[in-house]
């Protein structure tokens, strides 16, 4: 099963800066972002699993996927592409370990997301 991760972000650059650490469950979370603001997530899964995780704002956010490390809005792993606040991704973990869930307001916006795990 996924769960949240109860430990501190790792200490690396890209979990810096203007990112900030969401203490509750990102299997549903809502909330306000302002312009260029990422707030994360972070999740540990077990090799196989695989996460679907969906916004809904507003305005244009943008939601963004990270393997082991904070996503920035240049290094991600999985990321969405829309004009709006509607965004959806899936991940399969490729071993033990932690994903990590970004969603940053590309314009200021609430934001809803949700996120489901297979196993």
């Amino acid at each position: 099963m996924c769960g949240a991760v109860e430990e501190l972000f790792p200490v690396t650059a890209s979990c810096s800066g203007n990112t900030q650490l969401m203490e509750n469950s990102p299997i549903s979370a809502t909330g306000y972002l302002e312009k260029g603001v990422m707030v994360i997530w972070a999740m540990e899964m077990k090799k196989g699993q695989q996460i679907t995780t969906a916004t809904t704002g507003k305005d244009d956010i943008d939601l963004y996927l990270r393997w082991n490390d904070c996503p920035t809005k240049q290094v991600y792993d999985e990321r969405g592409y829309t004009t709006g606040g509607s965004e959806k991704e899936s991940f399969t973990a490729p071993a033990d370990g932690t994903v990590f869930i970004g969603v940053r307001g590309y314009k200021t916006s609430d934001y809803t997301l949700k996120t489901t795990c297979n196993g």
